[in-house]
């Protein structure tokens, strides 16, 4: 199946290893992304076995109930309703929610907040200076841990990745709390960014490489925002970037 052939287990994973694994893999629809998350989130869990396995498979089934009203199986009841999301989720989306949702469940607080701050940016080249202005290490373990988990891909020390499918999920899940997020947090955020990279003692290459990148985001932003935004961040990069 996907999951183990992912987690390098092919040539050692007995018969009843493979046939959960692809259980899962169907379960999940064979999707690539979820497949990613499933195995990394496996390979967390350390010392894998049929059990975690198992496990894995009936906590993404769970999760997937409670999440979008699947029927899955219950000693209460046959019939869990939606409580966090509405119905505007198609199957792939789903599959996608559910295995971000299970990997928020396991990691501290934090590790949303870095990935709420991603989801409205440009998929591409977010800066962790950006994200972690103050090298704050409970941001820094969370970058990690996102890693670990393929919740995002690390280019190198200076900036970090999202799926594009993954960002659309986590904006679905700040339906709710976006306004605040959108008009004062982030943007303020990005505005900090901006005033610590622009600076005398950058190099010309430095600014032009930074404010292509930057102005990625910031469109982005703006583009992602269901809200009303203030012109600040734009502004001030306009400002910035005079000679």
């Amino acid at each position: 199946g996907d999951v183990y052939k992912r987690q390098d287990l092919e040539k050692t994973a007995t018969p009843e290893l493979r046939q959960i694994a692809g259980e899962i893999g169907e379960e999940m629809g064979h999707l690539p992304l979820a497949l990613k998350h499933a195995a990394s989130y496996l390979q967390e869990m350390k010392g894998l076995n049929i059990q975690h396995f198992l496990d894995y498979l009936n906590a993404f089934k769970k999760r997937r109930g409670l999440l979008f009203g699947f029927k899955v199986e219950s000693e209460s009841s046959s019939q869990i309703s939606s409580v966090d999301w509405g119905d505007e989720f198609d199957e792939i989306q789903k599959t996608v929610a559910t295995t971000w949702q299970m990997t928020l469940d396991k990691t501290p607080p934090v590790c949303y907040e870095v990935m709420a701050y991603c989801s409205y940016l440009n998929p591409d080249r977010i800066p962790v200076a950006l994200l972690n202005p103050g090298e704050n290490e409970d941001i820094t373990k969370a970058i990690e841990m996102l890693s670990r988990y393929s919740m995002v891909s690390k280019n190198n020390d200076e900036f970090i990745s999202v799926h594009r499918l993954v960002q659309w999920v986590i904006r679905q899940k700040n339906i709710k709390i976006q306004a605040d997020f959108l008009d004062k947090e982030l943007p303020e955020r990005v505005l900090g960014y901006v005033e610590r990279s622009f600076t005398p003692a950058v190099s010309d290459e430095k600014i032009q490489e930074r404010t292509f990148n930057t102005l990625q985001h910031i469109v982005a932003l703006i583009e992602n925002a269901e809200t009303g935004m203030h012109p600040y961040p734009t502004l001030s990069l306009i400002h910035i970037s005079e000679p």
